[in-house]
C-alpha cells in the first residue's frame, strides 16, 4: 500500500525483495523456492510490486521467477553429472516420473507459439498470453528440492500462513468498506485496483464483495483443514471432539470458510460443493456413515459460524457501520445470478463466439494471441466503446481458451497429464489402508487430490490451469503425489 502511493518505497520493496529471493537462492535453493511459492499464493496477479525498465512493466512474480532460474540453472550446470546428465537434469531417472508427460504438453505449449507466429498474432499479444504458461519451468526446481515429506510439510506451512494472511487482508478491507471509512477507502481501491490484486465491488446494503484471485488457496488451505480434523477425530473418542488441541483447526476452518463466502466468486462456490461432496466421499470411504454423519454435521455449525463472523465484522457497531444486509438474501441472490450481470453476460456473450473461433482450428487451435470479439456489458468496456464491441485474447472459459489456443489434441494433453496426477493420488490414498490414518502426512494425498479435482472444475469458469496460479498449484500436486509414492513404496 506504501509503495503504492510513494513511487520510491515501490522501488525499494521491489529491489529488497528481489535481493532477499537472490540471497536465499545462492543460499539453499529450496529457501528461494519457498519464497518463490509465498508470492504465488499472496500475490494475485504477481504485481504486489512492479517497475517500468525501457516502457515494460516488470512485475515481482517475473523478477522472481527469473531471478531463480537463473540461479538454480547456474547451481546446476555447475554441478553437472558425469553420468546420466541429461536424464538427471530433467528427473528422467526417477521411477514412475510424470516427466515424459508434462513434455508431450510442452509440445503443445510451443506448438501454440509456432501457431502463433504462423497466424500473424501480434507479437505482444503473444508473449502477454503465453508468459503464464512459462511458470511450468519451474518443474525441475520443484522436483529436485521437493523430495520428501519434511518438504512437503514446510509448503504446507507456507500455505496455511498465506491462507491465513489472504484472510486477515480480506477481512480489514472488508471491515473498511462496510464502515465508511472515506478517508482511507479511495486509497486502499486505488491500490486493489491498480496492483490487480483482487476485485471490490459494492453490494445490498452496505456489504462489499471482496474478491482477490489467490482466494483459491484459500480454498485449498480450507479443505487441507478438513482432511486434517478429520484425520484427528477418526482417532479420538467422542468426548475429545472439542478438545483443545482442535480449536485451532476450528478456528481456520471458520475464517476459510468465511473468506470463501466474502469472495461472492459463484465459480469458486461452485468448487467448494463439489469439493465437500469429495471430502464426504472421502469420509465414508475411511470412516463409514455413522462418523461421516458426525463430521457432515459439524462442519455444517462450522460453516453457520463462519456466515457470524463476516456478519460480525460487517455489522460492528464502531466506527460507522452500514451493514443492512440480509445475509440470506445476499448468498441466495448471488447464487442464483446466472443473467443480468455485467459480468455474467458478457461471459455468455463471450461462449458462442468463443466456439466459433474454436471451430475454425478445432484440432490445430488458432495459437496464442488469438483474439475474439464480442458485446460485453463490463461498464468499462461501455465507457469506451457505447456499443459494447470487445476484442481480446484472455477469456474467463478457462478450458475453451486452451483448446482455442492449443487444439483438441492440446486439451487432450493436458488431461492425461491431470489424469496420471489422479491416478498416482488415488494409488497414494489407498496405500493408507495399510498405515495408521492420522499421521500429518496421510493428510496430503486425499487433501491434494479433492483440491486438484475442484481446480478442474473451476477452470471451466475461470482460467486457472493456464495462469500461474493454477500452474504453480500443479506442479505441487504433481511432484508432492511422486514424493508420498516412492517413500510409501520404500516403506
Amino acid at each position: 500500500m506504501i509503495g503504492h502511493v510513494f513511487p520510491l518505497f515501490n522501488w525499494l520493496g521491489f529491489v529488497s525483495l528481489s535481493l532477499i529471493l537472490l540471497a536465499a537462492s545462492v543460499r539453499k535453493t529450496e529457501y528461494g523456492l519457498w519464497l518463490i511459492f509465498t508470492e504465488l499464493f499472496i500475490g494475485s496477479f504477481g504485481r504486489l510490486y512492479a517497475i517500468n525498465i525501457f516502457g515494460f512493466s516488470l512485475s515481482l512474480r517475473i523478477a522472481f521467477w527469473l531471478i531463480f532460474l537463473f540461479v538454480w540453472l547456474v547451481k546446476e550446470l555447475k554441478n553437472w553429472p558425469e553420468e546420466n546428465g541429461f536424464k538427471k537434469f530433467f528427473c528422467l531417472d526417477k521411477k514412475k516420473s510424470q516427466v515424459p508427460a508434462f513434455f508431450v504438453l510442452f509440445i503443445f505449449i510451443a506448438w501454440g507459439v509456432l501457431n502463433g507466429f504462423l497466424s500473424h498474432q501480434p507479437l505482444g499479444n503473444i508473449f502477454a498470453d503465453c508468459n503464464g504458461w512459462l511458470y511450468f519451468a519451474l518443474l525441475f526446481p520443484v522436483l529436485k528440492v521437493v523430495s520428501s515429506r519434511e518438504q512437503i510439510s514446510a509448503l504446507m506451512r507456507i500455505l496455511l500462513l498465506s491462507a491465513v494472511w489472504l484472510s486477515i487482508k480480506t477481512f480489514f478491507l472488508l471491515f473498511i468498506f462496510s464502515h465508511n471509512m472515506i478517508g482511507i477507502v479511495p486509497e486502499f481501491y486505488a491500490w486493489i485496483r491498480d496492483t490487480r490484486i483482487g476485485e471490490i465491488t459494492q453490494m445490498q446494503g452496505g456489504f462489499y464483495r471482496i474478491f482477490m484471485q489467490s482466494h483459491i488457496f484459500v480454498l485449498i488451505a480450507y479443505f487441507l483443514e478438513l482432511i486434517l480434523l478429520a484425520s484427528k477425530i477418526r482417532l479420538q473418542p467422542a468426548v475429545k471432539v472439542f478438545s483443545k488441541e482442535n480449536i485451532f483447526d476450528y478456528f481456520l476452518i471458520i475464517i476459510f470458510s468465511a473468506v470463501n463466502l466474502i469472495s461472492l466468486s459463484r465459480s469458486n462456490w461452485l468448487g467448494l460443493a463439489f469439493g465437500l461432496g469429495l471430502f464426504g466421499l472421502y469420509l465414508l470411504y475411511c470412516d463409514g456413515l455413522k462418523k461421516a454423519l458426525f463430521s457432515g454435521v459439524l462442519v455444517f455449525f462450522l460453516f453457520l459460524a463462519s456466515i457470524g463472523l463476516i456478519v460480525l465484522i460487517v455489522k460492528f457497531p464502531y466506527p460507522n457501520p452500514m451493514g443492512g444486509f440480509s445475509t440470506s438474501e445476499l448468498l441466495s441472490e448471488r447464487a442464483k445470478q446466472i443473467s443480468g450481470e455485467a459480468g455474467v453476460s458478457s461471459r455468455w456473450s463471450l461462449l458462442p463466439e468463443l466456439w466459433k473461433g474454436i471451430k475454425s482450428a478445432p484440432f490445430s487451435g488458432q495459437g496464442f494471441g488469438a483474439a475474439i470479439t464480442y458485446k460485453s456489458s463490463d461498464p468499462r468496456v461501455l465507457e469506451k466503446n457505447p456499443d459494447g464491441r470487445y476484442t481480446t485474447f484472455a477469456f474467463e472459459w478457462g478450458w475453451l481458451d486452451i483448446w482455442l489456443k492449443l487444439g483438441f489434441f492440446g486439451v487432450l494433453a493436458y488431461l492425461y497429464l491431470l489424469g496420471l496426477i489422479i491416478f498416482a493420488y488415488f494409488k497414494n490414498i489407498k496405500k493408507q489402508s495399510d498405515v495408521v490414518y492420522g499421521k500429518t502426512e496421510d493428510i496430503f494425498a486425499p487433501a491434494f487430490l479433492i483440491a486438484l479435482c475442484v481446480i478442474i472444475l473451476i477452470n471451466f469458469f475461470s482460467p486457472y490451469l493456464n495462469h500461474p496460479l493454477g500452474i504453480g498449484f500443479l506442479l505441487l500436486v504433481a511432484v508432492m503425489a511422486q514424493t508420498e509414492n516412492s517413500q510409501k513404496d520404500q516403506e
